[in-house]
């Protein structure tokens, strides 16, 4: 009859504040993964049977559509923070190298790295540059990565449509960038798997072309629909006239 979605109170105030301080007035709250879903589903993948994980920084977001509507929702404390965290560990680099060479070098998966594929990486705190195999770094991120796919398609089952999704899995969020990622995700969920893009955005198209901007994107097309649904054109002429400035 009603899904419903919560958050703390203090982090959503917390949220609020610090757009306010951008000059900026929040209209209202919407969950991640329903953003990038209206950024990233086909209405197909919704009436079979979907599932959107928008894997960020810190968490994993998930939104489970059937019948074309919201039928669960649930996130995990794990995202690309703790494989960045696992690259500084073990390459013996710094946190912000670490995100660096993940981006630059990183694999989901080792058998898809050249053998003699080698880079420099810089030491903790001015320590010298040492070498390092891409083998080494794509089995620090498949490690990772399995982990959370892993816990994914634990919770999926749990919700009772783990094995009952046609339209399989989409990935967006930061670490759905990650080259090779949809075939280890599809052998530890054993459903299909996509990275989702944002699409139909005209001239946009270059700028947001990535699984990182489906969130954004998403909020943007949610705020459009909702508009036009309210027959409001002067906020929606707004709208436009944002992204004309920001991009």
């Amino acid at each position: 009859e009603a899904h419903v979605v919560t958050a703390a109170r203090p982090a959503l105030q917390n949220l609020f504040r610090s757009v306010e301080r951008a000059g900026l007035e929040v209209e209202e709250a919407v969950f991640a993964p329903l953003a990038a879903g209206e950024a990233v589903l086909l209405e197909d993948e919704k009436e079979l049977g979907v599932a959107l994980a928008d894997l960020g920084g810190g968490t994993t977001g998930v939104a489970v559509y059937t019948r074309g509507s919201l039928a669960s929702s649930f996130v995990l404390p794990v995202g690309g923070e703790y494989v960045t965290t696992d690259i500084a560990i073990g390459l013996r680099t710094s946190l912000a190298q670490a995100e660096a060479v993940k981006i630059e070098h990183g694999w989901a998966s080792a058998e898809l790295v050249a053998e003699d594929e080698v880079f420099p990486v810089p030491g903790v705190a001015g320590q010298g540059m040492h070498r390092v195999s891409a083998k080494d770094l794509a089995d620090i991120i498949e490690a990772r990565l399995r982990e959370m796919l892993a816990g994914l398609g634990g919770a999926l089952k749990e919700t009772g449509f783990g094995l009952t999704l046609p339209g399989g899995v989409v990935l967006t969020g930061g670490v759905a960038a990650t080259r090779g990622i949809e075939r280890v995700a599809a052998e530890e969920l054993g459903l299909p798997v996509r990275v989702g893009v944002p699409a139909s955005l005209g001239g946009l198209q270059d700028m947001v072309a990535g699984p990182a901007y489906a969130v954004g994107v998403g909020l943007l097309a949610y705020a459009a629909r909702r508009e036009r649904g309210q027959r409001r054109p002067r906020r929606l002429g707004r709208w436009r006239e944002w992204l004309r400035e920001l991009f």
